[in-house]
């Protein structure tokens, strides 16, 4: 068996991917599918994504460690091959947003500004 076995551990305050082999192929989807179901389930436990017996990625693997970075995961290379995989990822510049009103900013627009007009325009006589 020479494809990708990856090993979720399951901690108070994260959750952590242990990988090894090639992030390759289907397995690429296998991995995606295992950190939807655990990390985005809680989105409050930080994750943390070990990749130091990483053997080789193609483009999906690298896609989706990138993925998994800009959301949050923190990626771990504790070996020379591990850390030319990472070390583009983590380096990769990202964009900033133009931020969204939260939601408390939406809901007190909606009730205050879109539903009454001018509510805040009152002059005392």
């Amino acid at each position: 068996m020479n494809g990708l076995r990856f090993f979720t551990h399951n901690e108070p305050d994260a959750v952590r991917f242990e990988l090894a082999g090639p992030l390759c192929g289907a397995d690429v989807e296998s991995l995606h599918q295992a950190w939807q179901r655990e990390a985005l389930h809680d989105a409050l436990r930080a994750v943390v994504v070990d990749i130091t017996f990483i053997t080789e990625t193609d483009q999906h693997g690298r896609a989706l460690l990138t993925v998994m970075h800009r959301f949050g995961a923190q990626i771990v290379a504790g070996s020379p091959e591990s850390s030319a995989i990472a070390q583009p990822i983590v380096n990769q510049a990202i964009k900033a947003a133009t931020p969204k009103p939260g939601w408390f900013r939406r809901l007190s627009r909606f009730l205050v500004e879109d539903r009454h007009p001018g509510f805040g325009d009152w002059k005392e006589a």
